[in-house]
């Protein structure tokens, strides 16, 4: 359910900015990034989930940098939390077979504005639903798609996470893109 998922992930990421923003005042950031709590348990699901989904790298990244990411994306995603709460049956759609709006879509709004369209591709996979309904609230919230094409390889980034790196745009644009907050709530969320 796309609100338990929202709701899920802003607590996590809320508690994991806490500790980004009290790190980032040490000059020796990127190390303990792999020695402190974001090197496990839940928190380290989430920065995982991070580095996954808007390409955010403490080993990078220059630390306040980092924090401040951490901040935007945790306030956005509060956003599309609280959004979703006012959702109600009134506020979706249901769009006919071979609507041309619905090209490849599960779903899509117009003018980033209410109802939410639900199209034909939304029913038959019930576990992408909570996303795609993420991913329409966060255009209601002002967010436009962005252009990207998903990038090549795995890669291990600190604390190893072992994952594979989603998408080939920079931060700036991760966090204004629906897909990032999306993907990011399917892997922190549940």
């Amino acid at each position: 359910n796309a609100k338990t998922w929202t709701g899920n992930a802003t607590r996590k990421i809320e508690g994991y900015a806490r500790i980004v923003k009290a790190l980032a005042q040490d000059s020796r950031f990127s190390y303990k990034i792999g020695t402190t709590e974001l090197g496990r348990g839940q928190v380290h699901g989430v920065h995982c989930a991070l580095l996954d989904n808007f390409n955010v790298d403490p080993e990078i990244d220059e630390p306040a940098a980092y924090a401040r990411w951490i901040l935007t994306i945790s306030d956005r995603l509060a956003g599309i939390r609280d959004r979703l709460a006012t959702l109600g049956p009134q506020d979706f759609q249901h769009v006919p077979f071979g609507d041309p709006r619905c090209e490849g879509a599960g779903a899509f709004v117009e003018s980033k504005a209410l109802p939410i369209y639900l199209c034909a591709w939304y029913w038959p996979n019930a576990s992408a639903r909570p996303a795609t309904i993420i991913h329409e609230v966060a255009h209601l919230k002002g967010m436009s798609d962005v252009e990207y094409e998903d990038s090549e390889g795995w890669w291990l980034p600190p604390p190893n996470c072992l994952r594979w790196r989603r998408f080939s745009i920079e931060v700036n644009d991760t966090a204004k893109n629906p897909d990032s907050y999306a993907l990011f709530c399917a892997d922190a969320g549940k």
